[in-house]
């Protein structure tokens, strides 16, 4: 006892250690019988704030009672599969388990990177790496009008590479404009949607372009492959508008139209870009008007019924 400063030791001057022993072991307040803590034999260790536990040992890990703050870094390590499960056993219809993940800095500022997962691990020569990552930005911070981005990146030969980018005017694939394909796949077709960023192809049905091409559609069965549909009834637009900035030349075409496409391409049918059509058949008229394979000089369609004197 140390009367000067009032205060008692129990202590173990010597080189050995000090043993308490009880099967039950606990400390306790003197005023109020609060426990401080709780050491029972073959069970659990029983830490009290107040006298409410607040964090116990089990026979598989710790139970903790209330929040967890660290003021540093910190790190959970384990061996093995699962790592980290947050459980709900709430019955009811709320959301749980909820995972927060929260950015409480003291001046927010547009563009700010506000929470990060890294998904690392190491090379076969040990050196660690990001093999993917989440980013989430905050574009917009004005209250009432707060903007956020979701950016999903993965590492692309030793480079960290943007794949996807949810912000609030658009999502974006591929937004750095690296040589990488987007591919959806149908229920029997590999590519149904194929967009080849190597090439600045969009394909449909096909792996790869046949040319230069921009768009292609490709279908290996006996099936419609293009539908135009102006569902109104009162439609008065044109159902395809073909645009070419040249002026009437003979040099390009608007539509050619070929057969024995795999071998001859023999070409059977071409709308030509000064106004020429060429045809391997014949025009007949069943089904149409004469007049409507002409115009007026000025470039008029000429009605149905009309004279036209050849």
């Amino acid at each position: 006892h140390d009367s000067s400063n009032n205060v008692s030791f129990i202590e173990e001057t010597g080189s050995r250690n000090l043993h308490i022993r009880g099967s039950s072991i606990v400390l306790k307040s003197q005023t109020d019988n609060d426990d401080y803590a709780k050491f029972i034999e073959n069970g659990a260790v029983e830490l009290y704030h107040s006298n409410a536990k607040k964090f116990e040992t089990t026979s598989s890990g710790v139970s903790v009672t209330g929040s967890i703050t660290a003021s540093v870094a910190s790190t959970i390590n384990v061996t093995g599969g699962t790592a980290l499960t947050l459980k709900s056993t709430d019955a009811g219809s709320s959301a749980g388990p909820v995972l927060n993940l929260t950015r409480a800095g003291s001046s927010p500022a547009d563009a700010d990177q506000i929470g990060r997962i890294n998904f690392k691990a190491e090379s076969d020569l040990g050196a660690e790496a990001n093999y993917a990552v989440i980013k989430i930005f905050s574009d917009d911070v004005s209250h009432g009008n707060e903007d956020g981005q979701f950016s999903l990146f993965t590492r692309v030969n030793g480079s960290e590479i943007d794949r996807m980018s949810v912000g609030s005017a658009a999502t974006v694939f591929n937004d750095g404009g690296q040589n990488l394909d987007f591919r959806v796949e149908g229920d029997t077709v590999t590519s149904l949607l194929h967009i080849d960023a190597g090439n600045d192809c969009v394909m449909m049905g096909a792996n790869g372009p046949s040319g230069d091409e921009q768009l292609l559609v490709h279908s290996p069965d006996n099936r419609t492959i293009t539908v135009l549909n102006g569902a109104s009834e009162s439609y008065s637009q044109d159902i395809i508008d073909i645009n070419c900035h040249r002026s009437a030349s003979s040099s390009f075409n608007f539509i050619r139209m070929m057969s024995d496409a795999n071998s001859g391409q023999d070409s059977e049918f071409i709308f030509a870009g000064n106004g020429s059509a060429n045809a391997d058949g014949t025009f007949n008229n069943n089904g149409a008007d004469y007049a409507e394979y002409f115009e007026t000089n000025d470039g008029n369609g000429i009605n149905v019924g009309k004279t036209v004197v050849l």
